[in-house]
């Protein structure tokens, strides 16, 4: 009995359709590894200033009798020198992990003009020794499964997120690993997917910078204001026993314009108020000579 022609057409389609997944798979298998030993990308962990531990801290930095408005913080030296001391520390714990052979330079801080759906990343360059492409591929292939499931979690799409690589790991081993231009991205997401197995994350980095180096906000006062409050100190040291605190402020207000030291921030508020605290700090110096 001839079989009809219907039955002929699904075993057509059903063999053709295991040759082209065969053939799928053979071009995705990962025979070839990362072997560009010069990678520009960014630096794992960090995860930027706006709003994280390694935001910086004024507070820190203010003196009493200042405010905040009483000083000028260095924004930028503060960012650049946590950066470069971020690279520091990823690079000792790469050789801690026992990836050798690859060393960070630093190259920029890149900021985003809106902090709404990004937030600042470091951009460094990474060179490889042979030892280096070996322990990184050898990492790879010792935790193949563990990386194709953080791909597949970190690259899929959702309502909000719209990713632009693939969530599909045989496709980072055929296609981005050997791609100069795509390591550019992929190559610190690798970087990333190593210390989230070693489980090490930012406040980690920010406790061993800290440790290691220091994080310092440099603060300094701003123009005159030191000057001024010299001048507030001395002449309220002078007069203190014979005016009262009203007095010495009105007075100095009347020295400050005539003197035409005419500041934004030298209001009579201002004046009056270290005026105060200066007399608090001297009633509490002669207290104290009287308890002795």
């Amino acid at each position: 009995m001839r079989l009809p022609n219907l039955f002929y057409i699904k075993i057509y389609l059903f063999i053709s359709n295991i040759c082209l997944s065969l053939s799928y798979t053979n071009k995705l298998k990962p025979t070839k590894m990362i072997t560009h030993k010069l990678i520009p990308s960014f630096l794992p962990v960090f995860n930027g200033f706006y709003s994280t531990v390694f935001e910086p801290n004024e507070a820190s930095e203010i003196e009493a009798p200042y405010t905040y408005d009483d000083y000028e913080f260095d924004y930028e030296g503060y960012h650049n020198e946590v950066s470069k001391n971020c690279v520091k520390v990823i690079a000792d714990k790469l050789i801690e992990f026992g990836i050798k052979g690859i060393s960070i330079k630093f190259e920029l801080l890149s900021k985003p003009k809106e902090y709404n759906f990004a937030n600042d990343s470091i951009w460094v360059k990474y060179r490889l020794t042979n030892e280096g492409l070996a322990n990184v591929n050898k990492f790879l292939k010792n935790n193949k499964q563990a990386f194709a499931d953080y791909i597949k979690q970190r690259y899929t799409s959702y309502d909000g997120f719209r990713s632009f690589w693939s969530n599909n790991s045989e496709v980072w081993f055929a296609e981005y690993l050997t791609n100069k231009k795509d390591l550019e991205h992929c190559f610190g997401a690798i970087m990333e997917f190593i210390f989230y197995v070693k489980e090490y994350g930012s406040f980690d980095l920010y406790e061993d910078v800290s440790n290691d180096y220091g994080i310092y906000l440099y603060a300094t006062l701003k123009e005159g204001i030191a000057n001024v409050d010299n001048d507030i100190q001395s002449y309220t040291e002078a007069n203190y026993a014979n005016k009262d605190s009203l007095t010495i402020a009105c007075e100095l207000n009347t020295i400050f314009e005539n003197d035409g030291r005419e500041f934004d921030w030298l209001t009579f508020d201002y004046i009056e108020t270290r005026v105060n605290n200066y007399f608090n700090a001297i009633a509490k110096q002669t207290l104290n000579l009287f308890v002795k």
